[in-house]
């Protein structure tokens, strides 16, 4: 915002089980330990998501990488 840099750490999530009606029946949801993306040719990504420096990242086994991202939005 303006000249300060937010940063905000995502969360997936996803239903626990499919209900037969939506409008009707609540469903019940958790918090995942990862994201799930889809890719596609057919629509126009109204987001588009790329690593900020082209280069392999490694880490060691159990161990955290933090790769920096470029996040681009179509209007």
């Amino acid at each position: 915002m303006g000249d300060t840099e937010l940063i905000r750490e995502a969360r997936g999530g996803n239903d626990d089980f499919p209900v037969g009606n939506y409008d009707t029946e609540r469903t019940e949801s958790r918090l995942t330990r990862d994201i799930a993306l889809a890719i596609t040719d057919q629509e126009r990504a109204p987001l588009s998501i790329a690593p900020a420096e082209n280069k392999t990242w490694e880490a060691a086994a159990g161990s955290k990488v933090q790769v920096p991202l470029n996040f681009t939005r179509k209007r």
